[in-house]
Formats: C-alpha cells, structure tokens, sequence
C-alpha cells in the first residue's frame, strides 16, 4: 500500500498525476482500474465536540486500519478534509466493492481511544467507488464518479455505492428538483435573496 502523507494541498495535485499516470498503464496493458472517495460520516461533530487536536489523531486512527485492508501496489491518498480517495489496479468492479464493503466493516468495528481510556469513538464510512471502463475517461471524469456515488451512499451513511448511469441520471433529477424547489422560493420570497446578500 502507498500512503501520500504530505499536506493535503499538494497531494491532491500528486494525487492526479498518480490517477493519470495508473490510467496509461491500464489502458496500455488493457487492465482494470478502481477508484473510492471515502468520506467519514459525521465528522464535524468528532472537531466540535471533542477539538480538533483529537479529530486529527481519529484520522491518523482511521487511516491506519484502511490501510490495513489494502494490497502493497494499492494508493491511499488523504484529498482533503475527511475525505480520501483509494486507487486498485488491476481491480474489477465485482473485486471493487468487496474491499469497499471489507473498509466499511472494518471501520465501523474500530474504537479508538485515548491514552488515559476517557473517551473511545467509533466512526463510520462511506464509500464511492467506480472503475475505468471508458478509454476517454478523464481524471476528473474518475474522481467526479466515484464523487457522485458518494453523494448516494451519504444518504444512508456507513454504506458502498457504485457508479453507475443510473446513478448520474437520479443525481440529475434530485438536482432538477431542487432548482425547482429553489425557483418557488424565489417566486415567493423574491427579496430574500436581496436581504441575505445585504
């Protein structure tokens, strides 16, 4: 397993290149490719109950048993905040969410403590995981779909979602719907928007 541990600024830049750099190769040896964005549910109540200094040692304690799950050749990329994103080559979809769903477990088993025992957390995951299975895929296009399976497995939390076009067209209704909802808001409070910008 490769762990980037440098900030989270410039290893989301690393992070690209990586992700660019694995999709050549599978593409050139015609091999699979998986990618997660894993997002630790509830996270802001871990900073605004117990600090941040404490927050950071349950990612540090999170971080450390996914890496446990994952394969020597596999990348464990801290991208921002709470969330990660983990790439698997040569990993099919079918492959893909048994490790997505053997985090999950994994995760939500972990306590974490502190030295002195007085506080023991236990934390829940979820995952968005998606497979190269387009040549003309981008980046972007890989991480913006295990985003949005993301999005779906928020809705339930502690769950594994995967990319699917179904999943990109029930993300676009749900959007669709709540333009409209906003629009009525706007139509019946049409000062509303003047009064919060000033």
């Amino acid at each position: 397993m490769r762990l980037l541990s440098k900030k989270w600024i410039n290893t989301k830049r690393y992070a690209d290149r990586l992700i660019q750099e694995e999709i050549a190769v599978a593409l050139k040896d015609n091999s699979s490719l998986a990618l997660m964005v894993l997002d630790l549910d509830h996270f802001k109540n871990i900073n605004d109950t117990y600090g941040h200094n404490w927050g950071d040692r349950v990612l540090a304690s999170i971080s450390e048993t996914i890496q446990k799950v994952l394969r020597h050749r596999d990348y464990f990329i801290r991208y921002g905040g709470e969330e990660f994103i983990a790439l698997f080559p040569n990993v099919d979809k079918e492959r893909s969410l048994e490790i997505a769903e053997r985090i999950r477990q994994t995760v939500a088993n972990t306590e974490i403590a502190t030295p002195e025992n007085t506080i023991v957390v236990k934390m829940t995951i979820s995952i968005g995981v998606t497979v190269l299975d387009n040549p003309a895929t981008s980046v972007q296009e890989l991480i913006d779909h295990a985003d949005k399976a993301l999005y779906v497995a928020k809705k339930t939390r502690n769950s594994v979602s995967f990319y699917t076009a179904e999943t990109k067209n029930l993300l676009a209704i749900a959007e669709e719907k709540q333009n409209y909802q906003s629009s009525i808001i706007r139509r019946r409070h049409p000062d509303k928007k003047e009064m919060e910008s000033g």
